[in-house]
């Protein structure tokens, strides 16, 4: 029993840590309004749902795709505890998360206008750096499991 077949537990924490990272705020404009990536918002006079429209529904429709793949991250770190020395499942753990990694850094880079002021990198909150590490640690346990014996 070394490290290689305990890679699943690490993919597994970092699924976790990815669809935890989605319920929390995504973005924290000045520490007056926050935003999530399933379209919620909270501002000093209370929070509300945003219709899912223009930027808005880029950034929703990647935080579903997300944490549809974390999900699917999730399913397949359990299955790696059932095949024991899977390299599939490795690779997948490594695909997922690099892909989680890029769809985590597309939205500050896509928006435009007013939302450009609002989702940057400088006002990236706990959910952006949830899914960040998350997406790291499926990518880096991924390749441990498949390097290390």
């Amino acid at each position: 029993m070394g490290f290689k077949d305990k890679a699943w537990i690490f993919c597994l924490i970092g699924a976790i840590v990815v669809i935890i990272g989605y319920f929390t705020p995504y973005v924290s404009f000045m520490g007056l309004m926050q935003l999530w990536l399933f379209g919620f918002m909270m501002t000093p006079y209370g929070g509300y749902m945003i219709p899912w429209t223009g930027d808005f529904l880029t950034l929703a429709m990647l935080g579903v795709i997300i944490v549809i793949i974390a999900g699917l991250a999730l399913i397949f770190s359990i299955l790696m505890k059932v095949k024991e020395d899977s390299k599939v499942m490795k690779i997948l753990a490594i695909i997922f998360g690099a892909v989680i990694l890029i769809l985590v850094i597309l939205p500050p880079l896509l928006v435009s206008g007013y939302m450009a002021l609002i989702i940057n990198f400088a006002n990236a909150a706990i959910g952006f750096y949830l899914i960040l590490i998350g997406g790291i640690v499926l990518i880096l346990f991924g390749i441990l499991g498949l390097a290390l014996k």
